[in-house]
């Protein structure tokens, strides 16, 4: 075999292992906002930050877990000692140090209760010390109260002014929560599982420095480590917004919600049985992209008569501030459209509020089995159902006070109850 044969069968193989030992590079979710993206990571076996921005993470002593919707290898786990950690370098883009500086940071955790941390762990934070001369312009802490849950404060320092902590109680251990923290026009924000849960007053305060980020440690305290999971880390270099804290709890894309609309001969409806809790409001699409209240139309769909243009604004539900509008869809009269069957399905709950037992019934018999979903104002299925003849009885004694929704999907109806003791 002749030497150049045998060099180009080496450069091949060289390139061949080279190519193997590649990592396949992570897409960002569509659901992600990009607009100022600072950093996402994905933690599909390493700390790579997948945004373009080359922000890596230093990963040490992590394990690699399965995450919260069940995909391999794509939560970070940390063991809750002080050399289990992720750090982030300093650097323009995660400088939150002045009282003008909007940013975002987003994460999936679960907290493990955690023996060595006395009673306090650290989530992350970007500090100098326990020096009282130290600043640091965020740091959140979690506080083991012993009964299965924790408070979650986020507090932020300088020399001068010690802010009060913005504290969100009774978060629960042993289960993943989605945390928002942003930072807006001075004021600090917590959002739990897309609900806006405590606020901060950041406007006396300079916090600049030049020190990394940690997750899961305090460098000045090694009995502070966290002891849980993280995964599906975002930073951004602005506050995002109220749908758009929603989108990542939700993880789909809510602008993309209000134009899942189609005609039927009778009216219009909305598609997404998702919407449990959800407010409606039709709105009559006028000339000069002006829009028209009409009074009354407050359900996912509207029966027409008359062809026109309609749009339909919707509010997210859980107190959440989200609101989005719908591209004006036209409905033609004259269109051969079968009925949709969310006018041929009329479900009742009783009692409603409910402390034992319900009973959800069907005004009329349906020929095959209906089914249906029970879930809680988190999403979370909590039963699958299937109503055979006219009724069915639902045990809920193990449930707690709260909120529920019952929606039949192939129907596009949903409907809420209480549970009251």
């Amino acid at each position: 075999m002749s030497k150049l044969i045998l060099f180009k069968n080496a450069i091949f193989c060289i390139l061949l292992v080279t190519f193997i030992q590649l990592p396949i590079s992570a897409q960002i979710p569509d659901y992600v906002p990009q607009e100022s993206l600072a950093a996402w990571y994905p933690f599909e076996q390493n700390g790579s930050d997948v945004s373009g921005n080359n922000n890596h993470a230093i990963m040490s002593l992590v394990q690699y877990t399965t995450d919260a919707f069940g995909n391999l290898n794509s939560s970070a786990y940390l063991t809750g000692t002080s050399t289990s950690y992720m750090q982030l370098n300093h650097n323009e883009q995660f400088n939150f140090g002045e009282v003008d500086v909007d940013f975002s940071i987003s994460l999936w955790i679960k907290a493990e209760e955690n023996e060595n941390s006395n009673d306090t762990s650290i989530l992350f934070t970007k500090c100098e010390g326990l020096d009282n001369s130290a600043s640091f312009p965020f740091r959140v802490i979690l506080i083991n109260k012993g009964d299965g849950t924790s408070d979650l404060l986020w507090q932020r320092y300088n020399p001068d002014a010690l802010s009060n902590p913005s504290v969100t109680t009774n978060i629960p251990n042993n289960e993943y929560l989605h945390l928002v923290f942003t930072n807006y026009n001075n004021i600090a924000y917590i959002y739990v599982n897309g609900r806006f849960r405590a606020l901060l007053s950041t406007s006396v305060l300079n916090r600049q420095n030049n020190n990394e980020i940690y997750f899961g440690k305090r460098l000045d305290d090694p009995h502070t480590s966290f002891k849980g999971n993280i995964e599906q880390l975002g930073i951004w270099n602005r506050a995002i917004t109220s749908c758009e804290v929603y989108s990542l709890f939700r993880r789909r894309n809510m602008l993309d919600y209000p134009n899942q609309i189609e005609q039927q001969n009778d009216g219009l409806y909305f598609t997404d049985a998702n919407y449990y809790g959800y407010t409606f409001q039709w709105y009559e699409c006028l000339e000069q992209d002006s829009l028209n209240f009409i009074e009354g139309e407050d359900e996912s769909h509207i029966l027409l008569s008359e062809g026109g243009n309609y749009s339909l604004e919707i509010n997210t539900p859980l107190g959440y501030t989200c609101v989005m509008q719908s591209d004006c869809f036209e409905f033609n009269p004259f269109l051969n459209l079968p009925i949709n069957k969310v006018q041929k399905l009329n479900i009742t709950i009783h009692p409603n509020p409910a402390s034992e037992v319900i009973i959800v019934s069907l005004e009329e018999p349906t020929e095959e089995k209906t089914k249906a979903i029970l879930l809680n104002t988190q999403g979370s299925v909590l039963q699958k159902l299937e109503i055979k003849n006219k009724a069915i009885q639902i045990d809920v004694t193990n449930f707690p006070n709260g909120t529920y929704f019952i929606q039949f999907p192939e129907h596009s109806v949903t409907k809420s109850f209480i549970i009251n003791r």
